[in-house]
């Protein structure tokens, strides 16, 4: 199953992504540069702006951690009980992550990246996919943002 979290800022929607990680999603994220030219290109696949020299950047680098890469199981015929790593997959495109969804379509993912009606548009066509949109009272908003 892959799973799309959408919403207004500080609604919740990093909560629910970390209970799904919790849960064993692997959580998947598109590279800053390639989720800006996405939102760029109007409805006749023109770029509306010609800055795409940049180099690309990524999104939450800080939800990369070294501590989920080690190894402290010596006995590897354990595997099946391991928790999912909790580093993100990335991708350069919308298009890569479809394609990398569509082949393991029976592993868990989770995403906040998708952002346009466009790229969500692509991966409705799946039937493994689900699109969570979530919003939060303004006051509880206002208490998250300023925290």
């Amino acid at each position: 199953m892959f799973i799309a979290i959408i919403g207004t800022r500080f609604s919740g929607r990093t909560t629910i992504e970390s209970y799904l990680r919790a849960k064993g999603f692997v959580p998947v994220r598109i590279v800053a540069r390639a989720l800006d030219y996405e939102a760029r290109v109007d409805d006749y696949g023109e770029v509306s702006t010609t800055d795409q020299s940049q180099q690309f950047s990524f999104v939450d680098v800080d939800d990369r951690s070294f501590d989920a890469t080690s190894n402290t199981d010596s006995d590897s015929r354990d595997f099946l009980a391991r928790q999912a790593p909790e580093q993100p997959l990335w991708f350069a495109s919308p298009t890569e992550l479809l394609e990398h969804v569509t082949l393991n379509w029976r592993s868990n993912f989770v995403t906040r990246d998708l952002r346009t009606e466009r790229m969500i548009q692509m991966f409705t066509k799946r039937p493994f996919f689900m699109l969570v949109s979530v919003d939060g009272p303004i006051s509880d908003r206002f208490r998250r943002a300023n925290t």
